[in-house]
């Protein structure tokens, strides 16, 4: 009985607190919704992504958008945070899928997703983070120039 044993409690309690433990994060879903990165000619075009692996969100969150953009940049920005490298795919206009990845360090805590998106919607998201245990249950929208996470 798992409520009258206290150390198999505390250890799932502990469990609970570790960021990244227990997360088992294997995959995100996302969705591409017209209208999307929209060019010069009206068209919706494809935004590629970089999902990167994060011990701790705040440098990600706190960073303007165009200093993320470039990937030095943006791994000398993480830092310390950073565990691996970034995971690049491409969302096109109409996707609904779900992204797949090799094993995640315990380490891992968040997960950021940005979008290279054309241009920018003021006030509006083009990197969001959510926390790893979290990331299960979001689907990741990408529409206009702007990405949110929703509950599935």
């Amino acid at each position: 009985m798992l409520a009258r044993n206290p150390i198999v409690a505390a250890v799932v309690a502990v469990a609970a607190l570790v960021p990244g433990c227990g997360s088992a994060l294997k995959d995100i879903s996302y969705r591409g919704t017209p209208p999307l990165n929209v060019n010069e000619k009206g068209e919706n075009t494809p935004v590629k992504v970089r999902l990167y692996f994060l011990k701790k969100p705040d440098k990600f969150t706190s960073s303007a958008w165009g200093d993320l953009y470039s990937e030095a940049k943006a791994k000398e920005i993480l830092g310390g945070d950073l565990v691996g490298e970034p995971i690049v795919f491409d969302v096109f206009p109409n996707d609904n899928k779900m992204l797949t990845f090799p094993e995640v360090k315990p380490e891992v805590g968040h997960v950021g997703v940005f979008g290279l998106f054309l241009k920018g919607t003021e006030g509006k998201p083009r990197h969001v983070a959510v926390d790893a245990v979290q990331a299960k249950s979001v689907l990741f929208e990408f529409t206009e120039y702007t990405v949110v996470s929703k509950p599935k």
